[in-house]
């Protein structure tokens, strides 16, 4: 797993990675970094990223700019980005991009920034073969019953 804006406020308080503590004491995760990491499951390189900023106004638009930035080196078969509590699946460029959802209800923050965060996550099977994906399938599991103000 990697650390996000949230984590990192604790780093720059106190100079704890609050995930990296996690992942210390578990033996069931792997911390991969902050912000960004690549890590290859069977020979499929996959990015993870926690973006940026306050998200655009197509859902696609800062994933699709991503994407974009990618040399051909560099580029993934999956891109999983974080931060802008929504969820979206694409397949672009030959990577398929998911935003993987949230988990955290509307703060006061996210109200302030007129952001109502889609609440769940994707299960996802992926069939490979000797030269990578052969088949997506996504279901998203949803949960209709935010907590309010949460924090």
């Amino acid at each position: 797993m990697i650390s996000g804006n949230h984590d990192a406020s604790w780093f720059l308080r106190a100079g704890i990675d609050v995930v990296k503590e996690i992942c210390n004491k578990r033996k069931d995760l792997t911390y991969l970094g902050q912000m960004g990491a690549y890590v290859n499951i069977n020979n499929i390189k996959v990015y993870m990223i926690h973006g940026l900023g306050s998200p655009s106004y197509a859902i696609s638009y800062k994933s699709q700019k991503l994407v974009e930035g990618f040399s051909s080196e560099n580029k993934p078969n999956m891109l999983l980005v974080g931060h802008f509590h929504s969820n979206f699946v694409a397949f672009m460029r030959n990577i398929f991009v998911c935003h993987p959802g949230s988990f955290q209800g509307q703060t006061p923050m996210l109200r302030r920034l007129a952001i109502f965060p889609v609440i769940g996550g994707y299960l996802i099977e992926i069939e490979i073969n000797k030269t990578g994906f052969t088949r997506f399938k996504y279901e998203f599991l949803p949960c209709f019953n935010p907590k309010l103000n949460d924090r």
